[in-house]
């Protein structure tokens, strides 16, 4: 076949045709991304670029036969010809809208300033509830409680005389149980249960609870009282005109629930506040008692992992009584294996004063959240070498975010991102809230300045990552 009929078959029409398929093809792969993201990983972005760069040719060639066909408008025929290229340029337009509408392409980002943030932005309270297993700050209801006697609690008693070792288990596993073996001021120190009666002007006062076992010859804290769940309250409590006694709830073999009263010395107050505290354990561990088996055990230690919801929530809160301290929880689904980042960042100058990285857990359900505990969440490793570890006991469901003079109230702005195992898809911000946070005061007397703002903090030692490393070290 020689030249001269190669240029006879190939009339604009047909040159028409041919490129806007080719065009159309080529937005396919644009249109719906998923098709070859799996296949290709890292080769996505050159081979969008490949895309684009073929349905620019095909436009080109189109616009070049149009323009030679132009200059031999002499008759109808030719308009005929151009009434035809007319069709097949709407033609290929509406497939490319019926394609665009089947993708469902989202809008385009807003983009989002990521310079240091405002000293305006709104600086919300860390003392919101959390809803998982570890939380160390539980609101109570004392509305309807006695003041005499002692609340009943047979589910732990029931469990301490018929299922000690679950008991034992549950304590020994718990975040907000941790036991206290050898502290007898454990309502002074950062790790322990507060329970918080409502109040309408300022804090009356708090319950500091905790779990003792007897062993070995051991003793009780100096200064409790030994009362039994339903028995009267001791006389001593009820006479007394200042600091309500401590109190030791027998439940009936070797563990005991201490609840230290810390509050306005007022003994009607404090009675019903410790009633409604043994209350609350008690309905905490209902299901345990109704059913003492291994799996149960499993369900409280690992309550609520997921909530209904389609955008990230963060939960803060700092115990009372325990100045500087914090626990977190992140609720977020990003629908695809990676790591979560969290920055604390000064307002005032964006340094970032503490670093956290965990591995998300997600799915493809698109009303579903994730919870992810801070610390709780940190694998072993990471907790283990962590700057500030040596602030609380091992596995303390409390972090600080920088150490320097009780007090002194921060604007701290919390940054939650999040960057894939793919290295194709870009790292995102899926959350920033803000907060008043002060530091953690480990020694009162101590001179311990915050860091200057020029200096760079040491990132927290994390294990890397080799599923992200291999691409780009490949690359």
């Amino acid at each position: 076949m020689n030249t001269e009929r190669i240029i006879t078959r190939l009339e604009p029409s047909r040159i028409h045709m041919a490129c806007g398929a080719a065009a159309l093809l080529c937005c396919v792969p644009l249109l719906f991304p998923n098709l070859l993201a799996d296949a290709l990983g890292g080769l996505v972005p050159y081979f969008g670029a490949g895309i684009l760069a073929a349905a620019g040719l095909s436009l080109l060639v189109m616009m070049v036969a149009t323009a030679v066909q132009m200059s031999k408008l002499h008759n109808l025929r030719a308009l005929g010809q151009l009434a035809s290229w007319a069709g097949v340029w709407c033609c290929a337009v509406g497939a490319f809208v019926l394609l665009a509408i089947a993708a469902d392409v989202p809008p385009p980002a807003v983009p989002q300033a990521l310079e240091p943030i405002q000293a305006t932005d709104t600086r919300h309270k860390p003392n919101e509830t959390l809803l998982g297993p570890s939380g160390l700050a539980f609101p109570i209801d004392t509305e309807g409680m006695p003041e005499d006697p002692m609340m009943d609690a047979p589910n732990p008693t029931q469990l301490e005389n018929e299922h000690e070792n679950v008991l034992k288990a549950y304590i020994d596993r718990s975040p907000r149980w941790q036991p206290n073996e050898e502290d007898d001021t454990y309502y002074s120190k950062p790790g322990h249960l507060v329970f918080l009666p409502p109040t309408t002007s300022g804090t009356p006062g708090l319950v500091h609870a905790a779990f003792r076992r007897l062993v070995g010859g051991s003793k009780l804290p100096e200064g409790f009282k030994v009362a039994r769940p339903g028995d009267p309250v001791p006389q001593d409590v009820l006479d007394s005109k200042g600091a309500v006694p401590d109190l030791a709830l027998d439940l009936g073999r070797d563990h005991y629930l201490l609840l230290a009263w810390r509050g306005v010395p007022h003994v009607g107050t404090a009675a019903k506040a410790l009633n409604a505290a043994i209350k609350a354990v008690d309905d905490r561990m209902a299901p345990l008692a109704k059913d003492p088996t291994h799996e149960t055990l499993l369900r409280m230690l690992s309550q609520n992992k997921t909530i209904r919801g389609g955008n990230p929530e963060m939960r803060l809160c700092s115990p009372p009584a325990q100045e500087g301290c914090y626990q977190a929880e992140f609720y977020v689904n990003p629908h695809e294996p990676g790591t979560l980042q969290i920055f604390f960042r000064r307002m005032e100058d964006d340094f970032i004063l503490r670093t956290f990285t965990i591995t998300a857990r997600y799915s493809d359900k698109e009303d579903e959240l994730f919870r992810h505990d801070l610390p709780g969440s940190l694998s072993d490793w990471a907790r283990a070498n962590s700057s500030l570890n040596h602030l609380f006991p091992e596995n303390t469901p409390l972090f600080a975010v920088w150490e320097g003079k009780g007090s002194e109230h921060t604007g701290v702005a919390v940054e939650l991102w999040f960057e894939p195992d793919n290295p194709a898809h870009p790292r995102r911000l899926l959350l920033r809230r803000c907060y008043s946070l002060q530091p953690y005061a480990a020694n009162q007397k101590a001179d311990i300045s915050v860091p200057a703002p020029d200096a760079e903090p040491k990132p927290e030692p994390q294990m890397p990552d080799l599923r992200r490393l291999l691409p780009r070290i490949m690359s």
